[in-house]
């Protein structure tokens, strides 16, 4: 079935009343309530403009709308269900609107809260900032010590707070950024960071010392914050600044980092007035209450300027069948629509963006549809915690059809487009792309399908990540990832190499997997995906057992299957595996029933067994490997070069026993080069070697495998189906609908990439080295002032 055909057959189950609770159950007209900026909260609200007389109209407010909908007898709103339509314009709410069982919709009759019909309408939470006066030379300022913020349970009154609270100022619709150092200079993020050059004492979460000037110029650091990556790059803590030794170039932090900070490590210091010196640049007095600002434009005065203070536009808490269409969401201090419990909720055709947090939280739900929303800039995406792993019971949540992009705009680790916990969601068809991080993160999911998604430059900032990832736990069952495109996914890793002769720290475009299954993570089916140009791995299998990588097409990654067997003689992490299986009832139904692999008997707890790598496509290809060694060139019968197995890097890895998993109907392609595995045994000696295809096959893996051209479209276009005479389909690799992958022809034109946004940027691998003269971290007792 092609797209399109999809879209129509979808598209009539909608007019039939089959998918959307839309649709009134009789053929009575919704009950219609408006609101318009010209509104008056003094008028009846049922019609959509002033009359001649202005003696009645639209109400003013949604909160007046609201009002109104909970007069409306009972009967009659079950029987109709209720529309709210807002008139284009710009809504600054004066606090969250929090919707509960008394604003439910009925089923076929839902509460309904939409844009006028071909009108725009924004729903913010910030507070205009509208008196400006100069204060020195561009920039401006502006007394907002009278703007308070919003609680996160919807008390009004705190004072406003940048490092605490997620205040940000906005500019016609734009994040405006706090003044910082270092600048960024548009280099790929080799700019934007300063490095540690050292610790006064081994093990420091509090101090570390800076390099350059800068900082002996702020007049107070107690009110600026740094961002650090103290020690790995996939953890990183904000913390604000307790005090700056400028003869000692030494920061101390109020608060310790995550674990200590090493030398060569990324941070840089936001909030500083002194910085202030670049368009779009701001800074906060959170004492004095005083707002510093270098506009982009001197048009101050036309375009709207505010500072977020609401923790939320929309609360739903048990609400039922309400709609949520056509609206744009955005400047809060939290997460826009924050939803607790409830069911059969849609947030349909929505943009949320400019968030402190998330764009949408639904905790405890059933039920809940979001589709067709544009999500972007924000400081996370979806977050799902839904469904009953004790029992198994289904959350039936879908995230269909959205394109979400810089989705982790104040982090860069572990803050995703779309989170998930729990059961029984379904994450299909959405566009995610430009995030430092994981795009799509699980916790504790079970019966989870993640499909026909295309994600695309993420992991931008962080290494040891996954586009798609989760970790440590045996338990998550029954889940899918099927038949998605990941692809150009580098990874940002500190390379440990100082050069003391250049005074260089080195950081490298690496680290990063399409598919990472970290830590133990087991009972996945990774199937149909297409994966290429990740730096590391396309699917890291860390130690788990009972996954099936199956009939995925591996293009020109750094290693298209990494399958390590971390725990095989460490027993590390066993234990952490094993007490949340003791938590579950495994081994009665429903869990034995759903998964009975989980319940059979383990022979080795630390070993990788019962996994499955079968008729996987793994390729190399010229276009994107030039310079790769080449095999045995033949002119005439006389061999000219051979390559050693040693000088080629392998395209998998495989770490495990060699009795108890699966590998076999495997292609191998490596652009004319030889074909090398590199395996470890872990039941025979456990060391690595790298093995021709000959010799592998004779190990007894891949019997039925090739190593073959698999023949793609074309892979200079990047497109990687196969052609009808491919090797594969000789030995029995299924056809798959990739033409369905990401957003459904129904999703807004508007809100689409440019044509070929991406197509012409792939992932090129990158050195980045920040100048930087360490300082050698001094013995236990020596004066460490001694410089």
């Amino acid at each position: 079935m092609t797209r399109l055909m999809l879209f129509v057959t979808i598209s009539a189950l909608i007019i039939v009343g089959v998918f959307s609770p839309s649709v009134a159950a009789s053929n009575a007209k919704p009950i219609a309530i408006y609101v318009a900026p010209s509104g008056n909260d003094a008028w009846s609200g049922q019609i959509d403009a002033p009359n001649h007389s202005r003696s009645d109209g639209p109400f003013a407010t949604l909160g007046r709308a609201q009002l109104a909908l909970r007069d409306l007898p009972q009967k009659e709103r079950a029987s109709r269900g209720v529309t709210i339509s807002l008139r284009g314009g710009t809504y600054f709410l004066p606090s969250p609107l929090q919707l509960n069982e008394i604003d439910s919709g009925a089923a076929g009759a839902p509460t309904v809260i939409q844009a006028y019909p071909g009108e725009s309408v924004t729903l913010s939470g910030g507070c205009p900032v509208r008196t400006w006066r100069t204060w020195k030379g561009n920039i401006l300022q502006a007394n907002v010590s009278g703007i308070t913020s919003w609680t996160q349970s919807g008390t009004p009154g705190r004072p406003l707070n940048v490092l605490t609270q997620s205040n940000e100022l906005f500019f016609n619709g734009t994040r405006m950024e706090l003044a910082r150092w270092p600048k960024r200079n548009g280099s790929p993020e080799g700019g934007e960071w300063a490095v540690t050059t050292g610790v006064p004492i081994k093990g420091s979460r509090t101090q570390f010392y800076y390099q350059g000037d800068a900082p002996s110029r702020w007049l107070h650091p107690e009110k600026a914050q740094a961002h650090i990556f103290p020690w790995a790059d996939w953890m990183e803590n904000y913390c604000t600044i307790a005090s700056i030794d400028a003869n000692k170039h030494l920061i101390t932090l109020s608060t310790p980092t995550f674990c200590e900070i090493k030398p060569g490590r990324r941070f840089f210091v936001r909030n500083v007035l002194e910085e202030l010196d670049s368009p779009g640049e701001w800074y906060l007095d959170n004492d004095a209450g005083i707002l510093y600002f270098y506009p982009p434009t001197k048009e101050i005065e036309a375009k709207p300027a505010d500072i977020s203070v609401l923790p939320s536009i929309f609360m739903l808490n048990h609400a039922q069948r309400i709609i949520l269409r056509n609206l744009t969401i955005e400047d809060v201090t939290g997460t826009a629509v924050d939803a607790i419990s409830g069911s059969d909720n849609h947030i349909e055709g929505c943009e949320i963006r400019n968030t402190g947090a998330g764009a949408i939280s639904i905790s405890g739900g059933v039920s809940y549809i979001v589709d067709g929303c544009l999500i972007h800039d924000n400081n996370g995406g979806i977050s799902i915690n839904a469904g009953d792993r004790t029992t198994l019971t289904s959350s039936n949540i879908e995230i269909s059809n959205n394109h979400i992009f810089r989705y982790d705009v104040l982090g860069k680790c572990y803050t995703a487009a779309i989170g998930i916990t729990g059961v029984g969601v379904t994450v299909t068809h959405n566009l995610i792309h430009d995030g430092p991080h994981v795009a799509i993160s699980l916790w504790q999911v079970n019966d989870l399908t993640i499909s026909y998604n295309e994600i695309h430059h993420v992991c931008l900032s962080s290494a040891d990540c996954g586009a798609i990832y989760m970790g440590r736990d045996w338990t998550w069952r029954g889940n899918k990832i099927l038949c998605n495109k990941i692809h150009d996914v580098p990874g940002y890793y500190c390379c440990d190499d100082y050069n003391e002769k250049k005074q260089t720290v080195r950081y490298a475009s690496f680290g990063a997997s399409g598919v990472y299954l970290d830590d133990g993570m087991s009972g996945f089916d990774v199937e149909g995906n297409i994966i290429y140009r990740i730096s590391d791995r396309g699917v890291q299998l860390g130690g788990g057992r009972d996954n099936r990588i199956a009939n995925n097409i591996f293009v020109d990654n750094g290693n298209a299957i990494g399958a390590d067997a971390r725990y095989a003689k460490s027993g590390e992490f066993v234990d952490g595996l094993s007490q949340p299986l003791a938590k579950i009832h495994y081994n009665t139904p429903p869990w034995s029933v759903r998964y009975p692999k989980l319940a059979a008997p383990m022979r080795h707890p630390g070993w990788p067994e019962g996994n499955e790598i079968v008729g996987n496509i793994v390729a190399k290809t010229p276009l994107h490997n030039p310079g790769r060694p080449k095999g045995n060139e033949v002119i005439g019968s006389t061999v000219v070069k051979t390559i050693n197995v040693e000088q080629v890097q392998p395209l998998v890895s495989y770490a495990f026993p060699s009795d108890a998993v699966t590998i076999d109907r495997n292609i191998y392609w490596n652009d004319s080069a030889p074909v090398v595995i590199n395996e470890s045994f872990i039941d025979r000696d456990g060391s690595y070697n790298k093995l021709s295809w000959e010799n592998w096959q004779k190990t007894g893996f891949d019997a039925n495998g090739l190593a073959a051209d698999p023949l793609f479209v074309a892979s200079e276009r990047d497109d990687y189906r196969l052609r009808s005479d491919s090797p594969a389909y000789k030995i029995g690799y299924p056809k798959f609908a990739w033409e369905m992958i990401g957003l459904l022809p129904s999703f807004p034109k508007k809100w689409l990439p440019a044509p070929d946004a991406w197509d012409n940027k792939p992932f090129i691998g990158g050195q980045f080295y920040y100048p930087v003269t360490l300082v050698p971290t001094p013995e236990p007792g020596k004066d460490p002032s001694n410089r």
